[in-house]
Parts: C-alpha cells; sequence; structure tokens
C-alpha cells in the first residue's frame, strides 16, 4: 500500500520512488547508487530545461572539486542504467557546448500530488532557501579566509586536470628534477609487463622508456643531472624471487648502466623515496610472515643501513611516510590492529618524535603540503576525496573528490603550488571458469567474493552497485541479482563461504568474522547488520583463510596464527588445533572427509572426519597422505567431488589450478587456466565461478591553484 506521503514518478518504462529513493523497471526494484539517483532526480526536478555541466557539479558534489571525467562518467553510468542510447536519446539529451536535457515525459503517480502552482511555489522556495543558505556559506567562508590571511593562508585549488588519458592505469608519477618531465608507470589489462613513460608537460610530448630487462615494480625517483645533461631513474625491480633497488641511466629513452644499490629479495617492501641533497633512501620494510612495517634509512655513500626512530610498529606498524619540502621532517602513518592511523612526525636532525593527529580509519596515503606545516592526505572510504588539514587535525577541508578509486601515489608538483595523483578504476565481475549455459547479471562495478549455494540455484556475492560495498543474492537461473544488505558502515570483504547445509553464511573482513543465519537471507529483509550476536572471530592479524569442516563448525586461521583456531558457531565454543597444521578445510560433496596441510611441508593429508571430531587436538590423528604438495604462496585451496582447487600467483599473474585427489588421475586430469585479476572464487555442482579482472583504467591528474 503507497504511504499518502509517498511521491512516485513515471519515467518512460522506469517507476521513481522519490520518498525512499528507490527505481523500478516493469516492478522490479533495479540497484541504483546514492550519487546516481541524486543525478536522476535533478533531472526529474528540471524536465525539459539544459542542465549545465557546472550544474551537475555542484549538484552532486556540492562545490568540491572534481576531475574532469567524473561528471561525464556519472551521465554515462546513467544512461546505462535506463538503457538508454546517447545517438538516438529517449531519456537524456546531450545539447552540444550547453549541457544536458531530460526529454522524456515525467509524470507524477502520487495520489495525493499538489497542484502544479504548489510545486513550483515549493521549487521556488526551495531555490530560495538554497541561495539564501549559499550566500550565508560564502560569507562565512570569506570570514574565515579573513581570520586566515598572512602565514597559515593556503593556495586552494580551483579544479584539476588530466595529464594522461593512455588506455589503461597510468600512476607513480614522479617529477624528474629541475624539469617539467614526469615519468610513470602504465598497465593495460591485456599486457603482462608495467611500463616506463615519460611526458614533457611543457610540450605534451610522450615516449616510452625501454626497460631492458629490468620488472618495475615501484618507481622511486628521476634525477636529472644538467652538468651532463643525463636523467637516472631509481626503481624497485622484483623477478621472481629476487627483488633489488636499481639505479639506472636513461640514454634514448631506454635504461641502461643498471647499478644495484641493494638487495630487498627477504623483505617486503612498502613505501620508498629518495632524498636527493643527502643522497639516502628512505624507506619501510616487513618480514614475509609479520604484518608491521618499520622505518630505514640507507645512506648510498657510507652504504650504511640504519633503523629510524619511530612508534612502536604494531598491526600494520609504519606503513606509509612522507619527507617535508625542506627534507626536515618525516610524516609517519602509524596503523594499528584495528587499522586506525596516527600522524608522528620524525624531526630528522633533532631526532624527535612528536605525536598528532588519530584518525578512526586506515590511512593509506598522506603527503606533506609545500609550507612543510599541512598536510594532504586521503579521506575514509568510500569517499574518494584528499584532504588538506593541519596534523592536528584542527582545520581540514576537501581538495579534490573523484568517482575513481585513489592510487596510493600522491606527489607535490613543482610549481610549489600544486599536487599530482592518480585515480584508478578496475572492474572485477563474476564468470564461470568452464562457460557453461548458466547467466550472471554483472554491474559496472565491483561484483566480487562469490559463494555459491551447495542444494540451490543461487550464490551470494559482494558489490559496489549500491555505493557502499554490499551483499547480493544472485539467481543463477535468471541471472537477477537482489540487494541483500544496506550497511551503512563500510566494509571489506575477503572471504565469503556457506555451510555445507546452506544454513549459515561466514562473511570476513580483515580482522573479523561473522555469520549470517539463512533465515537472514530471505531477499525481503534487506536490513542484515553485524552484531556481537553475529560475531564469530576476532584477530589483530589478518585473516588468511575461512573454512568449513562440519555444519556447525569452522576453522579460521590468521597470519600471525600458529594454528587453525576451530570453532562452532551455533555455540562460539572454541580450540586451537595441533601446531603440525596450518589449513583444515572439508569436500562439500563428499562430507566424510576433512582436509589438512601440513606447516613445515605444505602437504596434504585427508582425514575421516567423525574420527576427527573427537581428535581435533591431537598429535597422533589417523591421516591418510595423498601425496599432493601445495605450492608456495597458495590462496584459497577448496575441495569438491574429490577435485582440489587452488590459486598461485606467478610473475605478476594469477592461475587457478585443478588437480584430482585420485592419484592415478592427477596427470592426466590436471587443468592450470589463466586467470584475468581475481578477487575470490567458489565451486560446486554447476561449476568455478571466478571474481576476475574485466576492465582497467585511470589516469594521471593534478590540481590547478586558484590565482585569485
Amino acid at each position: 500500500m503507497q504511504s499518502s506521503s509517498q511521491r512516485m514518478i513515471q519515467l518512460g518504462q522506469f517507476c521513481v520512488d522519490v520518498t525512499h529513493a528507490k527505481l523500478f523497471y516493469q516492478n522490479t526494484e533495479v540497484a541504483i547508487e546514492p550519487k546516481l539517483f541524486q543525478l536522476l532526480l535533478f533531472f526529474i526536478e528540471n524536465p525539459n530545461q539544459v542542465l549545465t555541466r557546472e550544474a551537475i557539479i555542484e549538484c552532486l558534489w556540492s562545490g568540491r572539486y572534481v576531475t574532469d571525467n567524473a561528471m561525464n562518467k556519472q551521465i554515462a553510468n546513467l544512461r546505462k542504467l535506463l538503457n538508454d542510447d546517447p545517438k538516438n536519446a529517449q531519456y537524456i539529451q546531450t545539447v552540444p557546448k550547453r549541457g544536458y536535457r531530460l526529454i522524456c515525459p515525467v509524470i507524477a503517480l502520487d495520489i495525493n500530488a499538489t497542484s502544479k502552482e504548489q510545486r513550483l511555489n515549493a521549487t521556488n522556495n526551495k531555490i530560495r532557501y538554497y541561495s539564501i543558505l549559499a550566500v550565508l556559506v560564502i560569507l562565512f567562508v570569506l570570514l574565515l579566509i579573513g581570520e586566515y590571511k598572512g602565514e597559515n593562508q593556503l593556495d586552494k585549488p580551483s579544479h584539476t586536470m588530466e595529464l594522461t588519458r593512455q588506455a589503461g592505469q597510468e600512476h607513480s608519477p614522479k617529477f624528474i628534477s629541475s624539469t617539467d618531465k614526469i615519468l610513470y608507470l602504465r598497465q593495460q589489462i591485456n599486457q603482462k609487463a608495467t611500463q616506463l613513460w615519460q611526458k614533457d608537460l611543457a610540450t605534451e610530448q610522450t615516449s616510452q622508456i625501454a626497460l631492458n630487462g629490468l620488472s618495475v615494480f615501484k618507481l622511486i625517483a628521476g634525477i636529472y643531472d644538467e652538468k651532463n645533461k643525463q636523467t637516472s631513474v631509481y626503481i624497485a625491480h622484483r623477478q621472481q624471487k629476487n627483488c633489488h633497488i636499481v639505479k639506472a641511466q636513461v640514454i634514448h629513452n631506454q635504461l641502461e648502466n643498471k647499478t644495484i644499490i641493494f638487495d630487498c629479495s627477504d623483505i617486503i617492501l612498502g613505501d620508498i623515496q629518495y632524498d636527493l641533497d643527502k643522497n639516502t633512501l628512505y624507506y619501510s620494510a616487513r618480514p614475509p610472515k609479520q604484518t608491521a612495517f618499520k622505518l630505514f634509512e640507507y645512506n648510498l655513500n657510507t652504504h650504511q643501513e640504519t633503523l629510524l626512530l619511530q612508534p612502536t610498529p604494531k598491526g600494520m606498524g609504519n606503513n606509509a611516510f612522507d619527507i617535508s619540502p625542506d627534507g626536515e621532517k618525516m610524516l609517519i602513518m602509524n596503523t594499528n590492529f584495528e587499522r586506525n592511523t596516527q600522524f608522528y612526525v620524525l624531526h630528522l636532525q633533532s631526532n624527535k618524535l612528536t605525536k598528532h593527529q588519530r584518525l578512526n580509519y586506515y590511512v593509506s596515503e598522506a603527503i606533506w603540503h609545500h609550507d612543510n606545516q599541512h598536510i594532504y592526505y586521503f579521506a575514509p572510504p568510500p569517499s574518494h576525496q584528499i584532504l588538506l588539514a593541519d596534523l592536528d587535525g584542527k582545520t581540514t577541508e576537501s581538495i579534490v573528490s573523484v568517482s575513481d578509486f585513489l592510487s596510493r601515489d600522491m606527489v607535490r608538483h613543482n610549481d610549489n603550488e600544486s599536487i599530482v595523483f592518480s585515480t584508478r578504476s578496475p572492474n572485477f565481475s563474476n564468470q564461470w571458469l568452464n562457460k557453461n549455459s548458466l547467466t550472471i547479471n554483472n554491474s559496472t562495478v565491483y561484483d566480487i567474493v562469490p559463494a555459491l549455494f551447495h542444494h540451490e540455484d543461487r550464490y551470494i556475492f559482494t558489490s559496489k552497485r549500491s555505493g557502499k560495498s554490499q551483499l547480493f543474492i544472485g539467481n543463477l537461473i535468471s541471472g537477477e541479482a537482489t540487494t541483500l544488505s544496506h550497511f551503512e558502515q563500510y566494509y571489506v570483504f575477503l572471504f565469503m563461504q556457506l555451510s555445507p547445509d546452506d544454513q549459515t553464511l561466514l562473511i570476513a573482513t580483515q580482522n573479523n568474522v561473522w555469520k549470517i543465519s539463512r533465515s537472514a537471507l530471505n531477499t525481503k529483509i534487506n536490513a542484515l547488520s553485524f552484531t556481537d550476536e553475529n560475531h564469530v572471530f576476532y584477530s589483530q592479524s589478518p585473516i588468511t583463510s575461512v573454512d568449513w569442516i562440519a555444519h556447525n563448525t569452522v576453522a579460521i586461521s590468521s597470519l600471525n596464527q600458529k594454528a587453525p583456531t576451530i570453532i562452532t558457531t551455533n555455540t562460539n565454543n572454541s580450540q586451537t588445533l595441533d601446531l603440525r597444521w596450518k589449513q583444515l578445510f572439508l569436500d562439500h560433496q563428499n562430507l566424510e572427509n576433512v582436509y589438512l596441510i601440513e606447516q613445515t611441508t605444505n602437504r596434504l593429508y585427508k582425514a575421516n572426519r567423525e574420527r576427527y571430531k573427537h581428535q581435533l587436538t591431537a598429535k597422533d590423528l589417523p591421516i591418510i597422505d595423498t601425496g599432493i604438495v601445495m605450492p608456495r604462496g597458495y590462496i584459497q585451496p577448496k575441495i569438491f567431488n574429490e577435485n582440489l582447487y587452488y590459486v598461485t600467483r606467478q610473475q605478476g599473474d594469477y592461475f587457478i589450478f585443478k588437480t584430482p585427489l585420485n592419484s592415478k588421475l592427477q596427470t592426466s586430469s590436471s587443468s592450470k587456466h589463466l586467470l584475468q585479476g581475481f578477487y575470490g572464487y567458489d565451486v560446486s555442482k554447476h561449476g568455478v565461478m571466478v571474481s576476475h579482472l574485466e576492465s582497467l583504467g585511470g589516469d594521471i591528474h593534478r590540481t590547478v591553484a586558484n590565482r585569485n
């Protein structure tokens, strides 16, 4: 029954519930993210009127600064949602050099709709209200500007502009010292190797630099020698298990005269920066089996490595940093077990450490402002914003807001006013590996981590179709998908798996595991939430696996755990597996056996599930050696119908393997498939569903200073 206050709009074949922000196509709800609905509503409220680009930007981003293509993408996404062809528009018409117009009739369906005159008056009142509000805001901003004139006054960007527009993702910009040229990396979805490019910002000329056998995974610096008219490049090179920091010279657009500075094969490298004045490398690193990063200094003159004074590394530790433009201070991002980030400053000359603002989210990127006092850093997800603030967060404002993800590679522009940053737009979609006849209705954004039902033609996955990551339930026959959750909090889901009887869904994030009951998976509820009652497990270190071993029993492993924890989900009782084992999981087709992976050897063993249930912590558990040794770095092993599946990453490529447990069939029936990126998979009677990378994009941008 339609409520008396509900406002409904007929728009061609669509029906818009303005009151509840919902869109329907032939009585079926269509998932629409909030910003797209805001854009649609803006058109509906201004039918047959030309809406300029400036008006749309003001509507969607409320005066925040966005990249040139952000609005274009929103228009394209809305047209796609409405099945509208821009060449033969039925809904949104492009008005050349002016803007866009909604040409489809707008029909009010509200049974208590007010008269046209009343609606017009309401619209005029709204315009007057927002005009007054805008004037007050402007006056307030001008007052603030007046208060902060002088040394604290900062140059604010008026807009942004793209520096690169090639296919694929362009990222990691580094200015070549004393020049107007930048170096950057470029990745394309159909090419394995990362490319190195150079662009002259004065002439707009770009050129690729041949790597000559090097494989770049981090671009560190570009240094121009005025005396020798020669450019040197510092890069992190990785090939198979080897990692080296390398210096090379750019000669005729090729890297020549390569010199290895130091070996990084035994560490996981985080941030790394080169200080030209001191001829020193600063970097963060951690051992492969630990999570906390520490900060180091490597003097290229003396070849001495020094552990820097720093906050106690817990959780992710001191995962990121930035050296101030004057070279006197290091900004440190210290991230704890709860993934909250605290800013510290290390004064490099006095070796004094000071504590500053703490944020209740993980800050992956922060750099100094040109004034050596303020800082730029990323806003909390799911917004894609760059904030400008003082060290203690007393004055904070949004400087950049984009529709795509932000890459972790901000740098200061050589003009001493602007910053340069990169965007990335990867799109993952769920696909059948065996290409059977079942269809999947994928969206244009992040369909990942599929979890297949064992006894029904349905599956659950996460997606950003509605803005924040939400759970969706899909029908494998029709291909349709329905929203299952409306989480207000932002989550990054890593693992999902349904119990053998399909009665409980386990969901894992970085540090937590929750359970969702079968009754809550009813598609009409749309109100899932994570509460203390749902909570199953917490780990200070990242969770590495979540595997069912019975209808109500799950094995959970985390990075710093010595052995898996066994939890009974209906009582939350827990115990620890014998230290011999690193992972435990089940064949969801044949439930009589469980499988274990040995810590020291990576060998796969089989045990009877009934006998195993009574000997969870026993050292002498009756087991059978399958003869299979898991490869180093295997990901998400699963067994279905006595076939072993797992994923590996080899030299940047993901592969999924299938190996029969029957030793006679292992050689003849084993298979290996190359994946185009990877974000989860599952196996059922229907086959193997994989979330793979369907497209990859992203550009390098700069802010443009406001000179008024």
